[in-house]
């Protein structure tokens, strides 16, 4: 059931969710026209509240060949594509932040021991409990971004073992949006698909 301040959707299809208006912003809903078929349409139109939006209306037999294309776009310049994640992986490599922590925690360490000598209350006591905590937090946001980087490898891997294993697809797959594709923003004239891995393929309509 769809939350009245939400606009996520049931997650019975792939694109739900992650299809979204290049007009407005707004989320982009399947519909079923009577004698005409299913549709892709946004949000803002389908509830009528924006009538100043103008995003497209896709059927779905569109909207799927442009996620095949671009799927095939990536296999086609396989090269060229398998160079680009390797420079997104060279971009997220962690090991600066990883060597930042150690010093966080080293520096951690010898705080925290020098702050059970002293009294509470007493002298220096609260400047550096200061210190601790401000280098704590600092510690808690390099470890929250080096589990960020590490889960973008671990998507970029996985294009680079699906482009590597494929020639091309010729039928639109739910489970290869759901592994591959982060977004689909539905233009007037294109469509651009967001992988998972960082790159972008644009498909004109």
């Amino acid at each position: 059931m769809k939350n009245k301040q939400s606009q996520c959707f049931s997650g019975k299809y792939a694109l739900s969710g992650i299809t979204v208006c290049g007009d407005c912003g707004n989320a982009y809903r399947r519909v079923h026209w009577k004698n005409r078929g299913t549709v892709w349409r946004c949000k803002s139109r389908v509830d009528k509240r924006e009538h100043n939006c103008n995003g497209r209306t896709i059927y779905e037999k569109d909207l799927h060949e442009a996620i095949i294309k671009a799927i095939n776009e990536t296999l086609v310049v396989r090269d060229a594509f398998l160079q680009q994640l390797n420079d997104n992986i060279n971009s997220v490599m962690t090991d600066g932040l990883t060597d930042r922590l150690g010093e966080l925690d080293c520096q951690l360490k010898e705080l925290e021991a020098e702050i059970i000598s002293l009294a509470v209350g007493g002298q220096g006591y609260d400047e550096l409990a200061s210190k601790i905590l401000a280098l704590r937090d600092e510690r808690d946001a390099v470890s929250k971004e080096i589990a960020t980087d590490a889960n973008m490898k671990q998507r970029i891997d996985e294009m680079e073992d699906f482009v590597k294993g494929h020639d091309a697809i010729v039928e639109y797959s739910e489970v290869l949006v759901r592994r591959l594709i982060e977004k689909v923003t539905i233009f007037e004239k294109n469509i651009v698909i967001d992988f998972k891995s960082g790159v972008s393929v644009t498909v004109d309509l």
